[in-house]
């Protein structure tokens, strides 16, 4: 998973960073760096997401639509 897809995610789920940095137990400053780049999303972060979200038909539509867009 990239910075752009774990932003994707964020953005499906209505969070601000800091609201997506406490769902995921990380702080402001990692999911920042990820979505930037810099970070790699590891494989923590990825079982937390994994965990705590149900991604849908819904989601893969909105998906895609970001995808072109971005």
């Amino acid at each position: 998973m990239d910075g752009h897809k774990f932003r994707i995610i964020r953005l499906w789920l209505n969070k601000t960073q800091e609201e997506f940095a406490k769902f995921l137990g990380v702080s402001l400053a990692t999911v920042a760096r990820i979505e930037s780049g810099s970070l790699d999303v590891s494989p923590r972060v990825k079982a937390r997401l994994v965990s705590r979200i149900d991604l849908d038909e819904d989601f893969f539509a909105f998906y895609e639509k970001m995808r072109k867009i971005s």
